[in-house]
């Protein structure tokens, strides 16, 4: 665990950032996805939780 903490989840490592970054290079407007992954992060699983998480319409 300490090497997960250390590489993924400290903010300050490089891995930290390193999904929102792909999405960034990959999409030209990554916001939609972002907000979707942020929603199921904090475990939103059904569609209507992270609808009504990210603010956006079913």
């Amino acid at each position: 665990m300490n090497q997960i903490n250390l590489f993924i989840l400290d903010k300050n490592s490089y891995l930290y950032k390193e999904p929102e970054f792909i999405l960034r290079q990959e999409l030209r407007n990554p916001t939609n996805y972002l907000a979707i992954l942020t929603a199921v992060a904090l475990g939103n699983t059904k569609l209507n939780e992270i609808a009504n998480k990210t603010k956006k319409k079913i």
